[in-house]
């Protein structure tokens, strides 16, 4: 989490892309939807209310190519084309912890029922696997799929094996 100065509130999660000549940075205020800075400016912001992001408290963000994915607790919105859509199809649970693009670019998404593939062709998420615990994270070490959660209030850390996550002791 980090701390925004003018505002005082949170900022639970931000990414950044270089596309172009352009440096790309979307950010997240808690409770109050999504925001982008283009080329070190301030740009628009964006809410549940006005725009169509399918939750103000934006958890997670994700750029995936041309298109952005914000997890939220009601799931996932995808902007594309200066449109919010919600994509919760095949979602086993709306809460969205996580979202992470592969060094292959998938995109995938995750929270308390495990790890989700996100296939754009269909639209729709399929289930990777679980470690059997809320999964927090995502990211790659080496190629490597880390995932990081809680289990019984207790830190837990997973990778993937292709077939299966393996629990770090």
């Amino acid at each position: 989490i980090h701390a925004d100065n003018r505002s005082g509130r949170d900022i639970p999660a931000l990414d950044a892309a270089l596309t172009g000549d352009q440096e790309r940075v979307w950010y997240a205020v808690a409770a109050g939807g999504v925001g982008q800075v283009v080329n070190g400016i301030a740009g628009a912001t964006y809410t549940a209310e006005r725009d169509g992001l399918v939750a103000n408290d934006v958890t997670a963000i994700a750029i995936a190519g041309a298109e952005v994915f914000f997890g939220t607790p009601a799931g996932v919105s995808r902007f594309a084309n200066n449109l919010f859509a919600t994509v919760n199809a095949g979602l086993t649970s709306l809460a969205v912890d996580a979202l992470a693009v592969a060094p292959d670019g998938a995109l995938l998404a995750a929270g308390p029922d495990g790890v989700f593939a996100w296939d754009a062709n269909g639209e729709t998420w399929a289930p990777l696997g679980s470690p059997g615990w809320r999964v927090k994270g995502l990211d790659w070490l080496g190629g490597t799929l880390v995932v990081l959660g809680t289990r019984f209030g207790q830190a837990r850390l997973a990778t993937w094996d292709g077939d299966a996550f393996v629990e770090v002791e």
